[in-house]
């Protein structure tokens, strides 16, 4: 048994020395001076390196080639040609008249499309096709900045939770040091020193592993930044004062608790999101796409007209025929043509695609509605959890100043010999727990905002402060119009 015990000793000595070891490396790297990436900084790194969001640009600038080529069918087609015959035996033709067994002609053709309501409505899909790929890339361009602000968020999270385990190491060794003393003085015994060097080690172990945390955390948000996975930073804070949208207001904030003007609140962000929102305007776009496809098609009868003009000019006769001609041969000729053209029948083909426009451009009017309830719930089951991490900040600061003071009365009466060990380490316990439940109320109501903001297709980092504050004095003032809050 002795021997067992002085092997377990050896163990938790040499795992004493890996942990201060471990625990050294993370410290020095924690103190190398890092720059500092701002919040905004690190949005635009990532919006402007982002490879997928690079891949929609490019596909964006392949559709407007898409309207370059349906407004190219209203310009003028000029063809240029060069035509060499050689035949057995000398030809006449009425217009060219005798024709030898050689001869190189050249021509030019013009064409001008004077009227195709196929063609003029198909210019106009293609626009609104575009522009609907362009709200498209709107969304894409809020994923990113949705991940950017989420893997910052993770590392403030993780550095915030380090600082807190820091603390509570340094406490902790304060305890030891003073159990120290009184085991000197033989107030306490042996057990409650190793009591708190246990502790130390424990404190020690879960420094090591936050560590380990906030360097992935960091490695994360440098991928969505695409910068090198080591590259230093440090992040700057956020708070809810700049970076809290209408939650930054008094007015909003003391309206939470209140039903009536919480719903006030709700259907104010609803009306945002509705307009806002890239999914939904790109889906319009593409349902007036198709509603002008459809009307072209249900014009199908209308005929389509051109203007064309053309010269041919001979430019060299050779072989038999040359000398038979009477008088000086004609060698340039011209032509012009104007050409209407009806589709009245191919086979039930133009029937069969006006029906099947009809039930797409129906499919997409269910797919619309059903779209806009999508949205408007996303935004008020989001903006009901962001009204209850609102609130949980100040539980959590509540939870912590009465750990605190717990932690006082507790020290105080351990020190006089009035309780036990265990009710301070609880105690203690307690402060690390109201720390992170504060730090955890902060950033979960960040998170689940800048998904609301997300949802709503409307984000105040991108639009300005000017824009942010019009909103939030437009949901003051409907606030106020409820009879319930008076103007400040």
């Amino acid at each position: 048994m002795r021997g067992s015990l002085s092997a377990g000793r050896r163990v938790a000595a040499g795992t004493w020395l890996l942990l201060a070891a471990v625990g050294a490396v993370g410290l020095a790297g924690a103190q190398e001076e890092a720059p500092t990436l701002r919040w905004r900084a690190a949005i635009d790194q990532a919006v402007s390196s982002n490879q997928q969001l690079a891949s929609v640009l490019e596909s964006l600038a392949a559709k407007n080639e898409d309207v370059v080529i349906a407004r190219a069918r209203f310009l003028p087609t000029v063809a240029v040609g060069m035509t060499f015959n050689e035949s057995g035996e000398v030809t006449f033709s009425e217009s060219s008249g005798v024709i030898p067994t050689r001869v190189i002609f050249a021509g030019l053709a013009v064409e001008q499309l004077i009227f195709d309501w196929t063609a003029f409505s198909d210019y106009t899909v293609q626009k609104d096709l575009y522009a609907s790929q362009d709200a498209q890339v709107r969304n894409t361009k809020f994923d990113v900045v949705t991940r950017t602000a989420q893997s910052y968020l993770g590392v403030l999270f993780a550095q915030d939770l380090l600082q807190i385990r820091r603390e509570n190491l340094a406490l902790t060794q304060q305890n030891l040091d003073t159990a120290r003393q009184q085991l000197q003085a033989g107030v306490v015994t042996r057990s409650d020193t190793l009591r708190w060097e246990s502790q130390l080690f424990a404190n020690q172990q879960a420094i090591i592993e936050q560590e380990a945390n906030l360097y992935v955390s960091k490695v994360a948000l440098n991928q969505v930044r695409n910068r090198p996975s080591e590259e230093s930073f440090t992040p700057e804070a956020l708070s809810i004062e700049e970076h809290g949208f209408v939650f930054s207001s008094e007015v909003v904030a003391s309206s939470l608790g209140d039903a009536a003007r919480a719903r006030v609140i709700r259907d104010y962000l609803v009306e945002l999101g509705l307009v806002g929102s890239p999914t939904i305007a790109a889906l319009d776009l593409e349902i007036a796409a198709q509603s002008r496809a459809k009307d072209a098609q249900h014009k199908w009868l209308l005929p389509s007209a051109t203007f064309g003009a053309g010269a041919t000019e001979r430019l060299y006769e050779g072989g038999e025929g040359v000398e038979s001609g009477d008088g000086e041969a004609q060698t340039t000729f011209w032509k012009l043509a104007a050409t209407l053209t009806w589709n009245v029948f191919e086979g039930g083909a133009n029937l069969a695609r006006t029906r099947q426009i009809d039930a797409e451009y129906q499919s997409l009017l269910f797919q619309r509605q059903q779209l806009r309830n999508s949205v408007e719930e996303g935004i008020r089951t989001t903006f009901a959890y962001v009204a209850a991490d609102y609130r949980r900040i100040d539980l959590a600061r509540a939870q912590l100043a009465a750990a605190e003071a717990n932690y006082e009365l507790i020290n105080q009466a351990y020190l006089a010999g009035a309780t036990s060990i265990q009710e301070l380490l609880d105690a203690q316990a307690q402060i690390v727990a109201g720390n992170s439940a504060v730090i955890s109320a902060l950033y979960a109501f960040l998170a689940d905002l800048f998904t609301l903001q997300q949802a709503m297709g409307y984000f105040p980092v991108l639009e300005g402060p000017v824009d942010e504050a019009n909103r939030i004095r437009s949901l003051e003032e409907r606030l106020m119009e409820t009879g319930t809050i008076s103007a400040r």
